[in-house]
């Protein structure tokens, strides 16, 4: 089944207001458009009532301009922006790029004008909504579901094949699968969870135990209708992949850990305390996406990733601020959480119940799961084959993905 979303799906009986909306917006009836769209926007989920709070805050914002309001374009578009960036590629209809550097070029032309010649702006500047609901589609599909006290948020990729459900590591996303999941999805329907806690998932203060992860799978698999998907997990991901297998014997087809965290042991304790510890002191809010992306770039374990990673982790792993600029989408708190939880299984004692097919995957230079650790994985497991990729870390589907797909697609030819 093509598992393309589009908002005339999602939104139903209210795409005739996103309609009426745009049009008010390109009459310039900017708070109308505010308005009518505001009225609609608590029905959405996930990434599509972020679209919406950008459409709603560039209507804001122009219609501040309107009114003479400098400090009202500055911040309230600045917002727009932040909302409206990871977008910008996608097709939803309007022309989302065009409308950010529409925005961008309506704020910082209004700041040159200052309050007292801010009527001299040149109104050819706004940008106009190209609306084509034919073509209104976010891909891949954003989907909710509700498991074990909160709604879980996935991306799903499509494909008419055998599903393979992506877990990512703590910190992160399910959208920085994104390259695997694309070598893989000619093949397979690839479906990428954000785990609790983190991306637009629900974020719940505590319970964040390695066991609630593993419920959390489980839970998935059966709200989606997955008859014996296949699994692969990188870090924290890798340990729930594993262990969802030893908690329920035959739910999968096969699995593949990469670096996964199996270890109990005083030393991996010790780690996880010290990475709680810088985790509560990450900072969260920047100024912009921008600026995110160039503080992390040049910076472990940044440095090694791919370029086009680096930018889905900024771009999906934060959302608008309130006041201004982006935040990180999981708090620091929550980072720390799991880190403390991080020997709450006992998954390399357990890993000889694994009886289906298992790649085990670890990064060359990886000093999270050593050779011998890794060695000692695929020992323990009853079809289990370790693959080493040269020049890479723990952060292996981050800095070599296709090498990361191919390696998965070759284990399940076999």
């Amino acid at each position: 089944m093509n598992r393309f979303t589009s908002l005339t799906k999602e939104v139903g009986p209210h795409l005739s207001a996103f309609e009426k909306g745009v049009a008010q917006f390109n009459r310039g009836e900017f708070w109308a458009c505010h308005e009518t769209l505001e009225a609609v926007w608590l029905d959405q989920h996930g990434p599509v009532r972020d679209f919406y709070k950008g459409l709603i805050q560039a209507a804001a914002g122009l219609h501040h301009l309107s009114q003479g309001n400098l400090r009202g374009v500055d911040i309230v578009l600045g917002r727009a922006i932040a909302y409206l960036e990871p977008f910008a590629s996608h097709s939803l209809g309007v022309n989302v790029a065009g409308l950010i550097q529409g925005s961008e070029r309506c704020r910082w032309t209004a700041l040159e004008l200052g309050s007292e010649r801010l009527r001299e702006f040149d109104q050819r500047l706004i940008p106009r909504l190209e609306f084509d609901p034919q073509n209104a589609r976010l891909h891949p599909a954003s989907g909710l579901v509700q498991i074990n006290n909160i709604k879980l948020h996935y991306w799903d990729w499509g494909g008419q094949g055998r599903p393979i459900i992506f877990l990512h590591g703590n910190g992160f996303v399910g959208r920085l699968w994104q390259p695997v999941a694309e070598s893989l999805s000619p093949r397979y329907r690839a479906i990428a969870i954000d785990q609790r806690g983190h991306g637009d998932s629900d974020a719940p203060q505590a319970d964040y135990d390695w066991g609630r992860f593993v419920d959390d799978l489980l839970a998935f698999v059966g709200a989606l209708g997955l008859d014996r998907p296949i699994v692969v997990g990188h870090s924290l991901g890798g340990a729930v992949a594993a262990y969802a297998e030893i908690q329920a014997p035959g739910t999968f087809e096969s699995l593949a850990l990469i670096d996964p965290i199996v270890s109990r042991t005083d030393e991996a304790r010790a780690s996880s305390e010290a990475m709680a510890e810088r985790a509560r002191k990450r900072r969260m809010l920047w100024s912009s996406r921008r600026e995110m992306f160039e503080s992390y770039r040049p910076r472990e374990p940044f440095d090694s990733w791919r370029e086009d990673v680096l930018r889905l982790y900024v771009d999906w792993g934060s959302r608008a601020s309130r006041e201004s600029g982006v935040v990180m989408k999981c708090s620091g708190e929550v980072e720390a959480q799991v880190y403390e939880n991080g020997s709450s299984l006992d998954t390399f004692a357990r890993l000889t119940a694994i009886k289906c097919p298992t790649l085990v995957l670890r990064g060359e230079d990886s000093e999270v799961v050593p050779q011998q650790l890794a060695e000692a994985i695929a020992a323990r497991l009853a079809k289990g084959r370790l693959v080493t990729i040269p020049g890479t870390s723990h952060f292996v589907p981050m800095e070599q993905p296709e090498v990361v797909a191919e390696a998965i697609n070759e284990f399940l030819d076999e």
